[in-house]
């Protein structure tokens, strides 16, 4: 097998040996990813430029450990599922809580053919995302470990990816289609996702990193702990010297002090 420097970078960050290459290491490298690498928008905050190019991607998210969101996390887990064979494309869909929705096209997943069967793949949807490759079965429910997960379609005939917590009824987190996207419509959107007043990435600070039985994450000045079958423990951040400490602890996230400033004044400003 050949692989490129990135995906041999990345996959050594992961610390996956290469053996069987089926469902199940697809599985381990997605729950590697989600406990190795945070989903984050700090550089939307700090004005940076957002670039899909893959070297770049290696460059901040493996070298760097700066994270990113899901169009820089799920390039480069794709970028790498395409290096070691598997049969993969990718697409786009609208982030909503809703089953209707007529807002941009803002999140990239991916779709995994094997022995003849689909699944949905993604590591780049923060604390919700799905932790587990989500067979493509339409309105058949999927357990991941305390969470469910299905697929159903709308009025539209659009996909929508759905989810809940044992007890809970299920919400939606995506609406999808199955139409051709190429690399410059994941160019345009991610334009928009960190150059757009009113993107989401622009107006909050997200931060999650997903281990084995403890989800922490931050929305603004709220640090969540959530430990699996606990209740989870929040804290109120008071200071941006605090909230470079918890980066730099939690999520192995350094942040210089003056940038830890400036990302502090957008979350007092939110």
């Amino acid at each position: 097998m050949s692989l490129d420097g990135v995906s041999k970078e990345y996959l050594d960050a992961l610390e996956l040996e290469l053996c069987d290459l089926d469902l199940d290491f697809v599985s381990r490298m997605q729950r590697a990813h989600l406990a190795r690498f945070s989903f984050n928008n700090i550089g939307v905050l700090l004005d940076e430029e957002i670039s899909l190019d893959i070297e770049a991607l290696c460059e901040k998210i493996v070298r760097r450990n700066r994270g990113g969101y899901c169009f820089e996390h799920n390039k480069l887990f794709f970028h790498a599922l395409d290096q070691l064979g598997y049969d993969v494309q990718f697409f786009l869909g609208r982030v909503t809580p809703e089953l209707h929705s007529d807002g941009p096209r803002t999140h990239r997943i991916t779709i995994l053919k094997y022995e003849g069967k689909e699944y949905l793949i993604d590591v780049g949807f923060g604390p919700g995302v799905v932790r587990g490759l989500v067979p493509f079965s339409i309105d058949e429910t999927f357990a991941f470990g305390e969470t469910d997960a299905r697929i159903v379609v709308n009025e539209f005939s659009e996909y929508v990816l759905q989810s809940r917590k044992r007890g809970n009824v299920f919400s939606s987190l995506y609406t999808f289609d199955l139409a051709r996207y190429t690399d410059g419509d994941c160019d345009a959107a991610n334009l928009y996702s960190y150059l757009h007043p009113k993107a989401a990435f622009r107006n909050k600070l997200m931060v999650s990193l997903i281990l084995s039985g403890e989800t922490r994450s931050i929305i603004n000045a709220n640090y969540r702990l959530s430990k699996q079958g606990g209740d989870a423990v929040d804290t109120v951040l008071d200071s941006s010297e605090e909230m470079r400490a918890i980066l730099d602890r939690d999520y192995e996230l350094s942040l210089s002090a003056e940038e830890a400033v400036r990302v502090w004044s957008k979350v007092q400003s939110f």
